[in-house]
């Protein structure tokens, strides 16, 4: 599926940008560069492109802020920023990706191959009824599944947006979950932690205990006595339930060191 980009980037941004895109034929690239909301949105409007690359950090997030109001709907968008700060943003302008810089050639294809499934459905919908399909064409299985890069902590007041690397853990309290950051206070979120498990996982996250998920990499040490527990980075001990031990075990590569 030929793809025409366009590139609403910095100049010092297309460079890399554009050595990466062009490793793949099948993609058409153009480039706008760094210019002023309005003549971003009137190019894109005149060049009808099937997908923008908009470089957030650029203009201050303005033109995915808009993007809902005055784009084409066939046109996707992608978000590139330097941090997660515009991410709530893409999401609301239904971004199928969020690049974080120094973007790499793994992270710009996968980029490119979610806004080539999201076209083809539209495609698919506009030769049809109108209507859309009841499911997304499939992922080519050479293509590694998609990784979000960061995750929404949605509470009753707002959604804060952080970097998996940033979760250490997450604590079942009843309706609530207790979310542990690196560098901030807890999150407290009002849903289950047996609701949050799947996103969680998908992030990294591990269950060790029924009322306890923790992010592997934070990991510093593992009491082996007769409660195991896992001690994390920020200091805290969270237990280790028998059912979920071999799980743990398995997931540091330490099986074979564990007495039975």
């Amino acid at each position: 599926m030929l793809i025409r980009i366009l590139l609403v980037v910095p100049e010092q941004v297309d460079e890399d940008l554009r050595t990466m895109l062009h490793a793949h034929p099948k993609h058409n690239l153009a480039m706008l560069g760094r210019v002023d909301h309005e003549v971003a949105v009137e190019s894109i409007k005149r060049f009808v492109p099937d997908m923008v690359i908009v470089d957030a950090d650029a203009d201050g997030g303005a033109l995915i802020k808009s993007w809902p109001d005055c784009l084409d709907e066939r046109t996707v968008l992608v978000c590139m920023a330097r941090d997660v700060s515009y991410a709530l943003d893409a999401f609301l302008a239904g971004a199928v990706h969020y690049l974080l810089q120094p973007v790499n050639d793994g992270s710009a294809e996968e980029a490119v191959s979610r806004a080539a499934i999201k076209l083809h459905a539209y495609d698919l919908a506009r030769m049809s009824d109108g209507s859309w399909p009841l499911a997304m064409p499939p992922t080519p299985q050479s293509q590694a599944p998609f990784r979000c890069q960061v995750i929404a902590l949605p509470n009753s007041a707002s959604i804060a947006v952080r970097n998996p690397d940033e979760l250490v853990s997450a604590h079942g309290e009843g309706n609530y979950t207790r979310v542990m950051l690196r560098e901030e206070a807890p999150v407290i979120l009002s849903r289950s932690l047996g609701d949050l498990e799947p996103e969680l996982t998908h992030v990294g996250l591990l269950r060790v205990h029924r009322s306890h998920m923790v992010n592997v990499d934070m990991i510093r040490s593992i009491n082996r006595g007769k409660q195991p527990s896992v001690h994390l980075v920020n200091g805290l001990v969270v237990d280790v339930g028998a059912k979920y031990r071999d799980a743990l075990y398995t997931a540091l590569h330490i099986s074979r060191y564990v007495k039975r």
